[in-house]
């Protein structure tokens, strides 16, 4: 992202993988994602997070996920309770309409 920030946004735009973040999480790096979710799209820059399980990841990064208007793309699993928070409205569903 900093490089993109450093060339002005120009050039492909950047796919930037987080594969099960809650293994690397720091405090440095929920504060460049919340950066990122919010300055990324100006400088073509995506992420993409991967995680099995809410519960694993820190409170901070998982309002920063919500808050952000993110597209789910959620695949069955075990995890039972995602579709029940699904269910409830505590997450976030995507407009399939817009």
């Amino acid at each position: 992202m900093l490089t993109k920030l450093s060339m002005g946004g120009v050039g492909a735009p950047t796919w930037l993988v987080l594969n099960e973040p809650h293994q690397f999480l720091s405090p440095g790096l929920i504060h460049f994602c919340k950066r990122l979710l919010a300055e990324g799209p100006k400088y073509l820059v995506a992420p993409l997070f991967l995680f099995l399980n809410f519960k694993r990841l820190p409170s901070a990064f998982v309002e920063i996920l919500l808050s952000s208007s993110l597209n789910w793309h959620i695949f069955k699993n075990t995890n039972d309770a995602v579709y029940q928070r699904l269910e409830n409205g505590e997450l976030p569903l995507p407009n399939l309409y817009a």
